[in-house]
């Protein structure tokens, strides 16, 4: 799936115009997934174009991003 995504987003150059792309995958209903089986977004960008990628964005507080990265680092 993802050399399918590098592929069309490479073709967004020449047919729009632009290089910049996001690429997304939900997986989860919590993530935003509405469809459910695997599939993903190529959204062109522009500058300007006023689509914002993180909605809601938190910010941690004082040592919570460390200790969320610890506990991941542990699962793996």
């Amino acid at each position: 799936m993802m050399a399918s995504a590098r592929t069309v987003a490479r073709s967004f150059e020449n047919a729009l115009g632009t290089t910049d792309v996001n690429i997304y995958m939900n997986n989860g209903s919590h993530s935003g997934q509405m469809v459910f089986h695997a599939h993903i977004h190529i959204i062109p960008r522009y500058e300007g174009d006023g689509h914002k990628a993180w909605h809601g964005r938190k910010n941690y507080s004082e040592g919570e991003a460390q200790t969320i990265a610890d506990k991941i680092k542990k699962a793996l």
